[in-house]
């Protein structure tokens, strides 16, 4: 009953990761077939990609578990990755990080309950 119930996992993990492949890669082709804004959608697609490369090494160690710790490496690394793309993402649609120091310069953080500030002087905020 307990290799029944396995298999029945597996197959139910296959058919999941293969939706959320294929799924992911329509996304992606779709973004690239449209590629009007290279400055954000670079970044989109990087984050796009991380279902495939999640729900691959999620399968593989689900069937492999004496190697599951170096497909969870891969996992975290790109995750890691997939972070600082995010965060680049986001510093791209306000301007840029140019765009950050200037709209921040010459102004402080007034001291406040709400921030956890509010023992701490005026903080600079321009760096």
């Amino acid at each position: 009953m307990e290799d029944l119930a396995s298999i029945i996992f597996i197959v139910t993990a296959f058919f999941c990761t293969l939706g959320s492949i294929a799924l992911a890669t329509f996304h992606i082709y779709r973004h690239l077939l449209n590629y009007t804004e290279p400055v954000y959608q670079r970044y989109i697609v990087r984050i796009i990609f991380m279902v495939p490369v999640y729900a691959l090494m999620s399968f593989l160690s689900l069937i492999l578990p004496d190697s599951s710790i170096y497909f969870n490496s891969i996992r975290e690394v790109y995750e890691a990755w997939v972070i600082y793309n995010f965060l680049s993402l986001c510093l791209a649609w306000v301007g840029g990080p140019g765009a950050v120091v200037l709209s921040l310069s010459g102004r402080v953080l007034k001291p406040s309950c709400y921030l956890m500030t509010c023992c701490l002087p005026p903080l600079p905020l321009d760096g």
